[in-house]
């Protein structure tokens, strides 16, 4: 008598920036739609999950930390972790760079394969490196299981000739009707077959699915939120005696407003209110340094920082009170995630999924644009801090971000793909 696992099936929530450069000649397009499918583990009449064996995955990835770029595409490298506690993953995804080079990171059960490129056809040379890794990873790993694409242009591209299911999570703010990113017909004519072909689409915010299902049409698919890794995101024991707000972003002044931020501080700053505002991150500081020097905003309560690992933003949320957004695009922002498991009560603007993650116990929203309604957000969460409760924020964000809970969450959903296709077969 054979036993199959318990599954659980993923719930069907739907209902009826980055770009890449690129354009292929005809006979280019033709060919590379054409070409041989790979094969992947053989099908069988029903799909047994074993309880001697671990699911093989392999993420298919358009983004992913590198050398070239160590923080694009960190929130996808910390899904497969969450996922190598329940399965053997194998990451693959191709770069621009000036060498070009396979290398191989990790152990089981997290191995990685990244294919360095120099840039000579637009898409063409991405996909040829993406193959290389991928051939590189199935000479060394044998077959897989199941694909999980992440992100769908451009990596999704290869997914369409694997003879096997695949499952999509989707980061990109494009698909959102206030993003202004506009697809050319090659990268929609990708994109529409990569989403109409997945067996699951996995966006991480409910927004960004039914973004997914107007851009595409009927597009079964249920929320996997990002990722925090909770050991190193957890509350204080105590604060600073000055209160004090962290803001941490790509600085961009298109999608996070830096601008807005600021005015809206500098209404705390007329009031004589006492605070301080930590800004920084990776993004461009010389012109955050000019934007501080005519904001009105008296310069010993704001600290400006760069780019820093994971460990050091952890340090600066426990020393902060509060953390806060005025973006005007937006997704699932894992640093409001992260300022969750830390237990700080957010103040963001109401964009992209964030509503999703904010209610009354853990923060304020108030509309995009609004400087006013920020500031007085601010001030409000100044006055009523008590009500908060930071190890309650702390708990419930760790239940449903940390690396266990979404890493049982997706291994789960692998397994209900994997049997309903083999019972469709």
């Amino acid at each position: 008598m054979v036993v199959v696992a318990q599954l659980v099936r993923a719930p069907d929530c739907g209902s009826g920036g980055r770009g890449f450069e690129t354009h292929l000649p005809p006979l280019i397009e033709a060919f590379a739609f054409q070409q041989r499918p790979f094969f992947f583990a053989s099908p069988s009449t029903t799909f047994v999950a074993m309880a001697n064996r671990r699911l093989r995955i392999l993420f298919v990835c358009s983004w992913y930390p590198s050398t070239e770029n160590p923080y694009l595409g960190n929130f996808i490298q910390r899904h497969a972790v969450a996922v190598s506690q329940y399965a053997e993953v194998t990451v693959i995804a191709a770069v621009e760079s000036q060498r070009a080079e396979l290398v191989q990171k990790g152990a089981a059960p997290l191995k990685e394969h990244l294919a360095y490129y120099v840039k000579k056809l637009p898409f063409w040379s991405y996909y040829a490196a993406l193959k290389k890794a991928y051939r590189q990873a199935k000479a060394e790993q044998g077959d897989f299981d199941l694909v999980h694409v992440h992100v769908t242009y451009p990596a999704g591209f290869l997914a369409l000739r694997f003879k096997r299911p695949y499952v999509l999570t989707e980061h990109f703010t494009g698909f959102l009707h206030s993003s202004d990113f506009r697809w050319n017909p090659w990268q929609k004519r990708i994109a529409l077959a990569v989403l109409r072909n997945t067996s699951l689409a996995l966006p991480v915010s409910e927004n960004l699915g039914h973004g997914l299902q107007s851009f595409a049409g009927k597009v079964k698919w249920t929320k996997v939120s990002n990722v925090v890794d909770a050991q190193n995101f957890y509350p204080a024991e105590s604060l600073p005696a000055t209160f004090t707000f962290l803001h941490i972003s790509t600085l961009n002044e298109e999608t996070k407003n830096i601008s807005g931020l600021l005015r809206a501080f500098k209404k705390l700053n007329e009031k004589g209110l006492d605070f301080e505002l930590h800004i920084g991150g990776d993004g461009d500081l010389e012109q955050l340094h000019n934007r501080l020097k005519n904001s009105g905003i008296d310069r010993q309560k704001v600290k400006t920082f760069g780019a820093q690992p994971s460990a050091k933003i952890a340090e600066r949320m426990r020393k902060a009170h509060v953390f806060v957004l005025a973006s005007h695009i937006e997704n699932q922002p894992c640093v409001i995630l992260e300022a969750l498991c830390c237990g700080l009560p957010i103040v963001s603007t109401r964009v992209g999924g964030i509503h999703e993650e904010i209610n009354p116990e853990n923060g304020i929203l108030v509309e995009p644009g609004k400087t006013d309604a920020l500031a007085e957000a601010l001030e409000k969460i100044m006055q009523n801090y008590g009500q908060y409760q930071k190890e309650s924020i702390a708990q419930k964000a760790r239940a449903t971000y940390s690396y266990e809970a979404v890493g049982e969450k997706l291994n789960d959903i692998y397994l209900s793909v994997l049997n309903e296709d083999a019972l469709n077969r």
